[in-house]
């Protein structure tokens, strides 16, 4: 059963108006720090549902120092299809030239399989360029 109005985030990252839109559980920002490595550096998500040190790495593509860009999907606690879009771009020196991020976003399973995350990969490709 979908999630209630009262526990969904509300962001519609659909771009097409005919096409039912899965609610998003969770929206996150995962950024490479030279010192830190990879970690959420923003974070939403429905009370209850505690992503902090868990998507981090289910959100990142194989070999991606080799990767420009990509849509990575992963099964999050067996409940929630998760979708993130990756892009690895060009920084300063100080960043070891490379700026790396993902933004993702977690969908509930009962919405069928993989919670039709794929609806929200345009969006999220867009923010994350």
């Amino acid at each position: 059963m979908p999630l209630s109005k009262r526990n969904s985030l509300h962001l519609d990252l659909i771009s097409s108006h005919d096409e039912v839109s899965p609610q998003i559980a969770a929206l996150f920002l995962i950024l490479f720090d030279v010192k830190a490595g990879y970690t959420i550096t923003w974070k939403r998500s429905i009370s209850g549902l505690d992503i902090t040190d868990s998507v981090e790495y289910k959100s990142l593509p194989s070999g991606l120092h080799n990767v420009k860009k990509d849509t990575v999907y992963f099964v999050h606690d067996y409940e929630y299809a998760g979708i993130s879009s990756f892009v690895n771009g060009r920084a300063e020196q100080s960043e070891r030239n490379a700026l790396m991020l993902a933004v993702g976003a977690l969908i509930p399973l009962s919405y069928g399989r993989l919670g039709r995350s794929w609806r929200h990969a345009e969006g999220l490709r867009e923010l994350a360029e």
